[in-house]
């Protein structure tokens, strides 16, 4: 009994991480990249210049999960070395925050170099404005990722037999996935294509004409952050904490065998509760469906 106890204990510390490293990965990815990032890098041909910071490297699950994994991985160095534990899981995300930051700045840098044909500069307050936020975002990503997955090996009972780069790894794709589906709630395509009624098809010969200006400056991606901090970010946050929550308090409360069978209920009573919300939300709200009918 004592054993359960202690196991949910940990169980709830595991979950609060994984809300902030839910909602932090999320609003990381909305900062660093933008939706659909690539009409938005080939906009300056098109004769749109802006100050959009696009990273422009790959998906966010699989630069996240490259950079847990990373993190991870240096966590299990660093506890062969025998360095202590509180400095191992502060060193290891900061570490890979500064190997994050470099790939994401150089590729922008990069990019709107290339794009300096079509007069397409590089803004350097975007530069000062845009990277420090993602530092922050990622590291505290990263650090909730690396602790949660700590957590999980060493303190849970029984022992989990994972090493840390493996633990991380999946974690990281998981993370990925929740904050591309779930933080698409709102990434800045409606702001982008505000010109365009809601749901309406974009042609692809107007898919670059993009919307650059805000009501007194340029638009910047750190504008994309006032909503999503409210919204998508806690959702992603939310999702990805309900997961991890719910997944262990199965196990540990119902064991390894039943916990299966348990989780599978749960999985086909939150698919019909989805349905059935989607359904009823685009018969309210669907005016294109309406219209059409």
């Amino acid at each position: 009994m004592i054993e359960i106890v202690s196991n949910l204990g940990i169980v709830i510390i595991i979950g609060v991480m994984a809300f902030f490293a839910g909602m932090f990965g999320d609003l990381e990815s909305d900062v660093s990249s933008n939706n659909p990032n690539s009409r938005i890098l080939h906009a300056p041909e098109h004769g749109k210049l802006h100050k959009l910071f696009t990273r422009v490297i790959s998906s966010t699950a699989i630069l996240l999960t490259t950079m847990t994994t990373i993190s991870g991985t240096f966590t299990q160095v660093f506890m062969e070395l025998n360095i202590p534990v509180v400095v191992i899981l502060i060193l290891a995300p900061l570490i890979t925050t500064v190997l994050h930051v470099i790939v994401i700045a150089t590729k922008y840098m990069g990019q709107m170099v290339g794009n300096a044909m079509y007069d397409q500069p590089l803004y350097i307050d975007v530069l000062f404005n845009n990277i420090p936020t993602i530092a922050a975002y990622s590291y505290i990503c990263l650090f909730s990722i690396t602790f949660m997955s700590y957590m999980t090996i060493y303190e849970l009972t029984p022992k989990q037999y994972l090493s840390m780069p493996v633990l991380t790894f999946i974690l990281g794709l998981l993370l990925g996935c929740v904050t591309s589906i779930v933080g698409d709630i709102y990434s800045g395509a409606e702001v982008l294509y505000q010109h365009r009624k809601k749901g309406e098809v974009i042609p692809e010969d107007e898919s670059f004409d993009i919307t650059t200006k805000e009501a007194e400056f340029s638009r910047n991606s750190i504008d994309i952050l006032y909503l999503t901090s409210k919204f998508s970010g806690p959702a992603s946050g939310l999702c990805f904490a309900l997961i991890i929550f719910l997944i262990f308090w199965l196990f540990i409360l119902f064991g390894s065998h039943y916990g299966i069978v348990i989780g599978f209920l749960v999985t086909i009573a939150i698919f019909i509760i989805n349905y059935v919300m989607d359904v009823s939300a685009h018969k309210r709200f669907d005016k294109n469906k309406k219209e059409s009918e």
